[in-house]
């Protein structure tokens, strides 16, 4: 049966693999680990009636699934899987983001009103059907057998954002916290600049652990020096030495080929 979506599938370390997920819409990559006893399935896209059949092409251990954060991008096929780990911090956003209504009320602050038929459509096929998913908290590691991967909280995109540290393959894969040209900071959920930049630096901090992110949308893995250009967008607003621009709804501020979205009323 030919599936509803575009599937890039590469193998990006041993037992490691990374699945681009595209549609007319949306553009998106979950990741694939195993260890001995089971695999670890990171982020589900949106509603893809198929996701699972996929990731059981590539293997045949028991998955568990863990998500980055509470955004229908991530979890929207987690229907499809028993449980679905993600942090307790999420639960609110999560919350929302199975709400057609909210979801509505959120494109259309982003999107001008010819677009606003399509989004409907778009939101109806998204959050259909509802996902009865058991959500359970995420641990501090997920041990796969013989492989372990930590569990690193990292706000900014959203209060309760994780990323997931493998150290066999030296790879960390950020969800929406790090991604390879822009993140989005302008969400209700969002922390504030300082508390991103805080993130950034705990990350600088542990660069060493790590050889290359792996990030939930755009290009993977990130250019180097992604990481650096962040710090140095997100300093240079709270110095004053970057001047946002005006955007729909929210602030938008450059560095080097990297932008970050701002709520209006965020601190400089």
């Amino acid at each position: 049966m030919k599936k509803p979506y575009k599937t890039n599938i590469r193998k990006i370390a041993d037992n490691t693999w990374l699945v681009e997920l595209k549609t007319f819409y949306f553009q998106g990559i979950v990741y694939l680990l195993e260890g001995k006893e089971k695999a670890l399935l990171i982020d589900a896209g949106i509603n893809l009636p198929e996701l699972k059949e996929t990731i059981l092409e590539l293997t045949k251990l028991p998955v568990q699934l863990a998500i980055t954060h509470g955004h229908l991008d991530h979890f929207g096929s987690a229907y499809q899987f028993e449980t679905a780990m993600i942090s307790e911090k999420e639960k609110d956003v999560l919350k929302d983001h199975q709400n057609p209504q909210y979801l509505l009320s959120m494109f259309k602050a982003e999107y001008p009103p010819l677009m606003r038929f399509v989004l409907k459509k778009i939101v109806d096929k998204l959050t259909a059907p509802p996902p009865p998913v058991k959500f359970i908290n995420l641990p501090k590691e997920i041990d796969l057998g013989g492989r372990i991967v930590e569990v690193i909280p990292t706000p900014g995109h959203t209060s309760g954002g994780v990323c997931f540290l493998d150290r066999n393959t030296h790879l960390l894969f950020t969800g929406d916290t790090l991604c390879d040209w822009g993140v989005l900071l302008h969400f209700p959920e969002s922390e504030t600049p300082q508390v991103f930049l805080e993130t950034l630096e705990k990350l600088k901090k542990i660069e060493s652990s790590y050889n290359a992110v792996y990030p939930g949308h755009h290009g993977a893995p990130v250019k180097p020096g992604t990481l650096d250009s962040y710090i140095g967008c997100v300093k240079g607003y709270l110095n004053g030495s970057i001047k946002p621009v005006n955007g729909r709804g929210k602030k938008i501020i450059k560095y080097n080929d990297i932008r970050v979205t701002l709520k209006e009323e965020s601190p400089a």
